[in-house]
């Protein structure tokens, strides 16, 4: 909201920018009574309240389309970071020196900077609302502990080490502290790159999570086969 868009990567659509706008205001945009229609694996729909704030269909996994926005931040890290500083990034990487689940750690992407050891960033967009409400005053109370909990997460996850980064964004655009930091020292030559990254990203995020709210109040025709098992 600070930063003009330069590229057209950058921009984000009318109507999707009118909901990330009402969202940041805090106005009422859902109708009263409304239901998800997001679709679950089984073919059928979500059917939870619709908040009027649109938290709901920020947040719900149904349909895949939390998947995509999680993916597409993914990809846009995987592919400007060798663009900007000569990085190699691998995505969806196992590494079994990190595991402390299953003997074996999935991350999102691998990335060896020149001249550097290879550092593991895993991914998450986390939203700061909560259907608990002692949680949400919480979080309320400190701004970023939503993705700070993420981050301690992780590391309980992974381990407490510096060749993995927690790389946590807020559905709001907040990044996480060790996601800032990290990309703070890779692009410490690069200040202008790092702006170009963070404001892709943040037209991917909020762009995804607008069509995400409202995908989620759209009535649908007609429900897809349940999917059959193989």
């Amino acid at each position: 909201f600070l930063d003009a868009p330069t590229l057209p990567e950058q921009h984000i659509p009318d109507r999707q920018l009118a909901v990330t706008v009402a969202r940041r205001l805090g106005k009422k945009f859902i109708l009263p009574g409304m239901t998800c229609q997001n679709i679950k694996q089984d073919g059928t729909r979500c059917g939870a309240p619709l908040d009027p704030e649109g938290h709901h269909g920020a947040t719900c996994l149904c349909g895949g389309a939390a998947i995509k926005r999680h993916d597409g931040l993914r990809d846009i890290v995987t592919t400007r970071l060798p663009q900007h500083l000569g990085a190699s990034c691998h995505c969806e990487q196992h590494e079994r020196t990190l595991a402390r689940v299953n003997g074996e750690a999935r991350l999102d992407v691998a990335v060896t900077l020149p001249g550097t050891p290879t550092t593991y960033l895993d991914v998450t967009v986390i939203d700061a609302m909560s259907n608990n409400m002692a949680l949400e005053m919480a979080r309320a109370r400190k701004p970023g502990l939503a993705a700070e909990t993420s981050e301690n997460n992780k590391r309980t996850t992974y381990g407490s080490t510096p060749r993995m980064a927690p790389f946590v964004i807020e559905a709001n655009g907040r990044l996480g502290a060790a996601a800032a930091k990290w990309l703070r020292t890779a692009y410490r030559s690069q200040h202008d790159k790092r702006r170009e990254l963070m404001r892709e990203m943040s037209a991917h995020l909020h762009s995804h999570t607008a069509t995400m709210i409202l995908t989620s109040a759209t009535p649908r025709r007609t429900l897809p086969a349940p999917a059959v098992p193989a």
